[in-house]
C-alpha cells in the first residue's frame, strides 16, 4: 500500500521534524506544520507537490528557497533550510501566524496609519529584495502575512534575478505574476524593479480605499476620494504607467510614504521647527500661491540700504554695516524700519535692473517714506572715517541732507550708532533710546552678523553655529544669546542655555535695545496670560516691527487656547507678521500649522 503525501513527508524529515499536519495548498505547492525536535518550536515547511516536480518545477521551487534564505530581512519570512528528499523538494520557513493581507482587506480598508506601516514594510521588503539582485515579480495581498504590527513579504516562487534577460525557467508564452496585481509592463513580459514598486503602489492603493486599483484607469482619471491628500501625489507617481516616471526605488518611495506624517507631527511638538527645510519651502510656497491676497502693507519711515564702502577695511561689509544700523534704529520708539532680509533681496534684484539709481526707486519699492543711501569713505590714516547721507523720498526725490559726518575711531561698532544718531536726530524728528550695545571683539561681531543673515533666512542650524562662536568670543554679547535662544527654541533642540541665563538677562538686558529686551522680558515669563500682556504690550509698542508680532502671534498659537484665546487671534497675529515682513519663513510655517 502507498504511503500518502503526509506520511512521506515525516519518513523524510525525521527525526529533525516532526511533521504534524497539513495547513493548506497551493497552485504549486502543499504547506504542513512540523515541530523542530532540537529547538522546540513550530515551523511551516512547504513541499512541491510531486506530480508537478518536473525539472524546470523543481528548479524554480529550490531557487525560491535560495532566495528567502538569504534574504536575512524582518520583513521577508524566513527560511531555514531547503533541499530534496525521497524525491521531495521541500523547504523549512518560520511558521507565520497571522492573516495576510487579503484576508485582513475582506474586512475593510485599514486606517491611514496602519496602511502607511504596510506599505513601508513590503517597500523595506522589497528594498532588501532588489538589493540582493532579485524581483520579486508576484506582490499581491495573498503574500503578504500580517504579524502583530508587522508585515512579511513571502512567496518568491517566480521570483527572477534582475541579471537575467528573460524569464528562463518559465515556459514561453506563459505569463508569470497575477495580472490583477501587475504592472503594465510585467503584463506586456518585462519585468523591473519598478514593477515591483507598481504592484505595491496598488496594495497601499487598495489598503487605504478597499478597492483593487485598475491599470485599465489613467492615473488623472482614478478615484482619490478614499485617499489621504498628502498621499495622493505619492501613489500616482508609484502608479505612472511608465516605470520611468516612477519612484526611482523603493527606498526612496518608502521615505516618501512615511516621511511627510512624520515630519507633520515632528513640527507639531516642536513649534515647526526650520530644519526640515525641503518640507518648509515646499509647504511655503504652496501656502503662499494658494492664500488669499493679504491686505497691503503699511508704510514705514525708512529702509536702510547698503552703505557704499570706500577704502574701508574693517572685515565689515556695506551690508552688514547697513544690518547694523537697522538694529541701532529698530528699537527706538516711534519710529519704523523695514527689516534688513527684506531690504536687502530688494536692493539685490533692483541693482541690476535698467531702472536709473536703485536708491532713488527704494523707499516706494519697499513701502517707505524715506530710503538712507550712505557712503563711507575712510581717512588716509585709518582711524577716521567720513559718512555722507543721501535721502530720497517715495517719489525718489533727494531730500535735505545733513552734512557730511566724521566718526573716530572708526569702528563699526561707532559708525553704525553714529549714522543711526544722525538719522534719527535729523530726518526722523525723535529721540534715539540707547540703542543695542555691540561687542568690542570683532570676530564675535563678524560670527553674529552671519548668523543674523542665516537666521532670517530660516537657516536654523548654521544660525546656531555663527551665535556659538561669537558667544564663545564674548560670552556678555547678550544680542548673540537671545538670537541664539530663540533658534535653538525653533529647532525644537533646546541648547545649553547659561545657567545663569537670567542673570545674564538682569545684567545686559538693555545691551538689546529697548524692543528686544521686552520681548526677551516676556519670553522669561512664566507662561501664562501675563506673558501673553507682555507680548501684546510689546507689539502695541513697535506696530510696525516683524518680531514683536511674530512672536506675540507664536506665542497665541502655542499657548493662546490654554488662556481662553482663541487660535484665530494667533491667525491674526502671523498673518500681521507676514505683511510687515512677507519674506519672514517662520511666520509662514506657523500659519500654516494654525490654518490645518
Amino acid at each position: 500500500m502507498s504511503l500518502s503525501l503526509l506520511e512521506r513527508l515525516r519518513a523524510a524529515l525525521a527525526p529533525q521534524y516532526e511533521v504534524e499536519r497539513e495547513l493548506g495548498a497551493g497552485g504549486m505547492g502543499t504547506i504542513f506544520l512540523a515541530r523542530d525536535v532540537t529547538l522546540q518550536c513550530d515551523r511551516a515547511v512547504k513541499i512541491l507537490r510531486p506530480e508537478l516536480a518536473t525539472a524546470t518545477a523543481a528548479e524554480r521551487f529550490l531557487r525560491e528557497a535560495r532566495i528567502l534564505a538569504s534574504l536575512s530581512h524582518p520583513n521577508v519570512v524566513p527560511v531555514h533550510s531547503a533541499g530534496e528528499i525521497d524525491g521531495l523538494f521541500y523547504y523549512v520557513m518560520d511558521r507565520i501566524e497571522g492573516d495576510t493581507v487579503a484576508e485582513r482587506l475582506e474586512r475593510g480598508p485599514l486606517p491611514e496609519e496602519e496602511a502607511v506601516r504596510l506599505g513601508a514594510d513590503l517597500l523595506r521588503a522589497l528594498e532588501a529584495a532588489h538589493a540582493s539582485g532579485v524581483i520579486h515579480r508576484d506582490v499581491k495581498p495573498a503574500n503578504i502575512f500580517l504579524v502583530g504590527d508587522r508585515a512579511l513579504l513571502g512567496d518568491f516562487g517566480i521570483a527572477k534575478p534582475t541579471g537575467e534577460d528573460s524569464p528562463a525557467l518559465t515556459a514561453e508564452g506563459h505569463q508569470v505574476g497575477t495580472p490583477v496585481y501587475m504592472a503594465p509592463e510585467q503584463i506586456a513580459g518585462s519585468a523591473t524593479p519598478q514593477s515591483d514598486l507598481y504592484a505595491a503602489g496598488m496594495i497601499v492603493y487598495e489598503a487605504l480605499t478597499g478597492v483593487r486599483w485598475s491599470i485599465a484607469t489613467p492615473t488623472d482619471q482614478a478615484d482619490w476620494s478614499g485617499v489621504p491628500g498628502r498621499l495622493v501625489r505619492i501613489l500616482r507617481r508609484a502608479l505612472a504607467p511608465a516605470p520611468a516616471d516612477r519612484w526611482e526605488d523603493a527606498a526612496t518611495f518608502r521615505e516618501a510614504l512615511t516621511q511627510p506624517a512624520s515630519r507633520m507631527r515632528t513640527g507639531l511638538r516642536k513649534y515647526a521647527p526650520i530644519a526640515a527645510p525641503l518640507v518648509i519651502i515646499a509647504a511655503v510656497v504652496a501656502y503662499v500661491l494658494t492664500r488669499p491676497s493679504t491686505p497691503a502693507p503699511h508704510v514705514w519711515d525708512l529702509a536702510i540700504l547698503p552703505v557704499d564702502v570706500y577704502g574701508w577695511d574693517a572685515s565689515i561689509d556695506g551690508p552688514e554695516l547697513a544690518r547694523m544700523v537697522t538694529s541701532e534704529i529698530r528699537g527706538t520708539l516711534g519710529v519704523s524700519v523695514v527689516s534688513w532680509l527684506r531690504t536687502s533681496d530688494w536692493w539685490e534684484s533692483a541693482a541690476v535692473a535698467d531702472s536709473g539709481p536703485p536708491e532713488t526707486r527704494a523707499a516706494a519699492g519697499l513701502d517707505a517714506r524715506k530710503a538712507v543711501f550712505s557712503t563711507l569713505t575712510s581717512w588716509g590714516d585709518g582711524d577716521s572715517v567720513q559718512v555722507e547721507l543721501e535721502l530720497y523720498d517715495d517719489a525718489g526725490d533727494p531730500l535735505p541732507r545733513p552734512a557730511a559726518i566724521t566718526v573716530t575711531p572708526a569702528r563699526p561698532q561707532d559708525v553704525s550708532k553714529a549714522i543711526a544718531l544722525a538719522l534719527v536726530r535729523l530726518q526722523l524728528d525723535t529721540v534715539m533710546h540707547e540703542g543695542q550695545r555691540w561687542t568690542e571683539d570683532l570676530g564675535a561681531l563678524q560670527e553674529y552678523l552671519r548668523g543674523e543673515n542665516s537666521f532670517e533666512r530660516g537657516r536654523g542650524e548654521l544660525a546656531v553655529q555663527h551665535y556659538l562662536a561669537s558667544v564663545a568670543r564674548d560670552s556678555t554679547f547678550a544680542p548673540a544669546w537671545w538670537r541664539l535662544a530663540n533658534a535653538w527654541r525653533w529647532l525644537g533642540q533646546p541648547g545649553p542655555y547659561p545657567k545663569d541665563f537670567q542673570q545674564l538677562f538682569d545684567n545686559y538686558a538693555t545691551d538689546l535695545g529697548v524692543l528686544d529686551s521686552m520681548l526677551m522680558a516676556a519670553q522669561l515669563t512664566p507662561a501664562g496670560p501675563e506673558r501673553l500682556r507682555r507680548y501684546q504690550a510689546t507689539h502695541a509698542s513697535f506696530p510696525l516691527d516683524y518680531f514683536a508680532a511674530f512672536l506675540h502671534g507664536e506665542e497665541l498659537f502655542n499657548r493662546g487656547p490654554l488662556w481662553g484665546e482663541p487660535l484665530e487671534n494667533a491667525v491674526v497675529e502671523l498673518e500681521e507678521a507676514i505683511r510687515l515682513n512677507p519674506i519672514w519663513a517662520l511666520a509662514y510655517v506657523h500659519l500654516i500649522w494654525a490654518d490645518i
